[in-house]
């Protein structure tokens, strides 16, 4: 049946602290009235019939008493049946609430890198290039929303949430609720009403003595800017009636997720359409720069080699035609405060702008030992570009006398052994031993595999190669093995003592092991178990940094994979330097975009904590229990490392050339074998993921700590002192604390932000000793920031005009914004739960008294 207002009882005002909507309440008595013609027929004329019967009934009764009896008997009667009638229109009460929810502006504020620029550009500043007095845009739209009224003014009608984007949208951060006098004049009543509601109101900032840190939550740190992106999550996430507009404060840059463009079709296209404002940060003008945008040089190179090449790039923009002076200067990497040493010096000239420039500076390895190379370029000449800071990026190369030692496991002659195994051959820094498992020792001498050593076993002393009698303390083979290369390697070959061996090998001793998965042997290590049921390869399982799938992999095999499927890299699989095929960051993404990737990964079900995932295989054979298989991932375990890669594939490398494959390989060999590298007779050691940072990373230090009995050393915690590029020493000395994967492992962990540009060096005393931990992290500029930071107008104008909004500078928003605006706010009604009235136990004890009255009265006449 429909309902009908019948009374309107009680009107209060109270404000919703929760949402901040101020509510009126009505209450509101209702009943159930009859819907259609036939149900008014048969309720309507069933109680006329009733109330006519009565009143015939009691007439004919009573017609030998006085007037007054008739009447007194027939009201009490028709009283009864009124309260029947009024019972079965089923009175109810229900309130109704009239919300009014406030007009919303959004503020979202860039946050990428490039908003470390200046915010506008003085003539003679751009001669000079001194920005120190300028503020930044960061630091112009932390004015504009700390001190300058704009907030203010935008609260007294709407409700202002602030979010920031850069790599992504991020927030709300903060919640400006709005000044309209709806809500603030019924405050008192809420606070009476609901006093047990005061943890909820936190969400929202009500109050300006609540502070916020502007210039911490504004720091640049992103190294893209998503504009696009982020207002394309906007619009999808807080658009409703109430939004009034998102205004956008950015320098326009966006490189990276889909154009701006697109998404502000998107705002005008929404239901209801979106409004964006834009406000426009930063110079329009190409500020004059010099910068030195890599230095390539080997990471480790031989005494008494072939001599190597130190190779910079000097870039430019608007340098004229004043020539360059490039200087190569170097010092031991061990003492930061020795004095830069030149060893040579060329002029450059400049001819275009952003054309980088190769300087390459020949050298020959002599001595031994660890230096830090630095290359400083700065113009010469009287012009104002005389008056630029030098510019300066350095590269650590490791002279070495003695070569690294593989050990190169197979179980059979898979390409990727095969053409790993003669490129090692080749390397002059490189001794490798061979263990083909399928060669027979009877006829080991009729087989040819390129080694320095073939084998038929697993070498009983482990790690001293076969051979160590035979090589001279003063030779630059090494007498052990620092690296294992295990190609689906038959473990039930190598007894419990030899796997033994080389897990405590990795774990004390600093090895590195490289576990290459295949169909043929791999399945056995989580398939054979011991007699007592436990895994009987759990030694060599441990260093794994996946957890293999214990899955019969059987059918997969009759899978026919008929297309590659390229690799799925993580954030830090983009970042770390042995994933870099090409001397640049930017190229060897290229070629991993270029490659056409692999059939096959081994099913895994996930990584092991602490573990580092690089790369995924997401192909059509890739559905893993745990989401993608992975292909790539390392782990430290105890001193060593291991790493897992995920199928024998990386060979397809050479399709696009022979010397990423080449490169590949020598880099997973150096990153897993530098712990032997550093080992040496130190009781501490860093154990570094990455030596190269963007600005704005976490930098992650990790360290291993021995005592002098080589046992690892068990610390509450340790100090670590962080000197910046500027060479201020990072106040307070920071706090390493066991790493909580290996807390008995002697291995220590802390972090810190790249705020700077630059070389940050970190030291940390091993405890009891006089021994330092050094470690040196360089943290770059990304390029996607800095190769056009100039102020993109045409892409905010043009953002804003699609979606009915406007652009403003930094000086017209503050005025022209507020009274731009327009409030939404709107008014809704909810009908709450009914509240049945005919149930009450007043209506009963009426119905009982006017029952009871009558019988009485018809008892006393002597009707009953």
């Amino acid at each position: 049946m429909n309902t009908c207002l019948s009374l309107v009882w009680l009107m209060v005002a109270v404000v919703n602290m929760q949402n901040l909507s101020f509510i009126e309440k009505l209450k509101m008595m209702k009943y159930d009235w009859p819907d259609t013609g036939l149900q008014w027929f048969l309720y309507g004329g069933g109680f006329f019939l009733a109330f006519v019967y009565t009143i015939w009934l009691y007439v004919l009764d009573t017609r030998e008493r006085s007037l007054f009896w008739r009447f007194w008997l027939l009201f009490f009667r028709l009283s009864t049946l009124a309260i029947v009638l009024l019972i079965a229109l089923n009175p109810y009460t229900q309130d109704r609430k009239a919300v009014f929810s406030p007009s919303r502006v959004i503020l979202v504020v860039d946050t990428s890198l490039s908003m470390r620029e200046p915010e506008k550009m003085l003539e003679k500043e751009n001669a000079v290039g001194d920005k120190s007095v300028i503020p930044s845009r960061s630091s112009a739209c932390v004015d504009l929303l700390e001190k300058s009224s704009l907030i203010e003014d935008l609260r007294k009608k709407h409700d202002v949430y602030i979010y920031t984007f850069d790599t992504k949208l991020k927030g709300p951060h903060r919640v400006f609720s709005t000044y309209d006098v709806r809500l603030q004049n019924e405050t008192l009543v809420e606070t009476k009403q609901s006093s047990d509601k005061e943890d909820v109101s936190k969400d929202k900032d009500t109050s300006k003595e609540q502070t916020i840190d502007w210039k911490e939550l504004l720091r640049p740190q992103g190294t893209e800017s998503a504009l696009g992106e982020a207002v394309r999550e906007l619009v999808g996430t807080v658009n409703d009636p109430t939004l009034a507009g998102v205004v956008v404060i950015s320098d326009g840059g966006s490189n990276a997720g889909i154009d701006p463009s697109s998404a502000a079709v998107e705002a005008k296209e929404a239901s209801p359409s979106v409004h964006i404002y834009t406000v426009g940060v930063g110079s329009t003008l190409f500020p004059k720069r010099l910068q030195i945008t890599d230095v390539e040089a080997p990471s480790e190179v031989h005494v008494g080699k072939d001599p190597y090449d130190i190779k910079a790039y000097v870039q430019g923009v608007a340098m004229g035609k004043d020539p360059l002076m490039v200087e190569l200067l170097m010092r031991p990497e061990a003492d930061s405060n020795a004095p830069l040493i030149k060893i040579s010096e060329q002029k450059i000239q400049l001819d275009k702008d952003n054309t980088p420039i190769e300087v390459v500076f020949n050298q020959i390895p002599k001595v031994a030992g660890k230096f830090e190379y630095v290359v400083r370029t700065y113009p010469l000449g009287k012009s104002n570009h005389s008056k630029m800071k030098p510019v300066e990026r350095s590269k650590i190369v490791s002279i070495v006398k003695r070569n690294l030692s593989v050990l190169m496991i197979a179980g059979g002659p898979t390409r990727d052994y095969r053409f790993a195994r003669n490129m090692l051959y080749r390397h002059p820094g490189i001794d490798i031993d061979v263990w083909l498992q399928t060669v027979d020792p009877s006829t080991v001498n009729t087989v040819s595999q390129e080694s320095d050593d073939l084998l038929v076993k697993f070498p009983e002393n482990f790690p001293l190669r076969p051979k160590a009698n035979e090589i001279k303390d003063e030779s630059a083979q090494p007498k052990q093995y620092d690296v294992i290369l295990a190609f689906d390697v038959d473990w039930e070959r190598i007894d419990k003592e030899g796997r033994e061996k080389i897990k405590d090998w990795v774990d004390r001793k600093s090895g590195g092991i490289v576990f290459i998965a295949g169909d043929v042997y791999t399945p056995d290590l989580t398939a054979m178990k011991t007699v007592d049921g436990n895994n009987k390869f759990e030694s060599i399982l441990l260093l794994h940094p996946v957890v293999l799938s214990d899955e019969d992999i059987g059918f997969r095999l009759d899978e026919k994979a008929v297309t590659p499927s390229s690799l799925n890299f993580t954030q830090m699989g983009k970042s770390v330097g042995f994933l870099q095929l090409t001397d640049e960051p930017e190229t060897s993404k290229e070629v991993w975009k270029e490659f056409e990737g692999i059939y096959r990964c081994y099913p895994t079900k996930g990584k092991k904590a602490g573990a580092q995932v690089y790369s995924y295989f997401s192909g059509p054979n890739a559905d893993g229990e745990e989401g993608d298989p992975i292909f790539l991932a390392s782990q430290y375990y105890g001193s060593g490392k291991a790493m897992y890669v995920g199928s024998g594939e990386i060979w397809r490398l050479r399709s696009i050339d022979d010397e990423f494959f080449d490169r590949f390989w020598t880099k997973v060999i150096r990153e897993v074998g530098q712990g032997r590298q550093k080992q040496g007779n130190n009781l501490g050691m860093s154990l570094p993921e990455k030596n190269t940072y963007y600005l704005g990373e976490s930098i992650q230090m990790r360290v291993q700590m021995m005592t002098p009995q080589l046992k690892p050393l068990i610390l509450k915690s340790a100090k670590m002192k962080v000197i910046t590029p500027d060479g201020r020493e990072m106040a307070p000395v920071l706090t390493m604390i066991p790493d909580p994967q290996n807390k008995e492992k002697g291995q220590y962990i802390s972090s810190f932000r790249a705020n700077e540009l630059g070389i940050y060096r970190v030291e940390v005393p091993v405890s009891g000793t006089d021994e330092v931990i050094k470690e040196r992290f360089e943290v770059l500029m990304p390029t996607l920031e800095t190769d056009d930071p100039r102020q993109n107008i045409t892409l905010l104008t043009e953002l804003s005009h699609t979606t009915s909004g406007k652009y403003f500078t930094m000086t017209d928003v503050k005025k022209e914004l507020p009274t731009r605006l327009e409030g939404k706010s709107q008014e809704t009604y909810i009908d709450e739960q009914p509240q049945t009235q005919w149930d009450r136990m007043f209506l009963m004890w009426l119905l009982l008294g006017l029952l009871g009255i009558e019988w009485l009265s018809r008892k006393l006449l002597k009707l009953a």
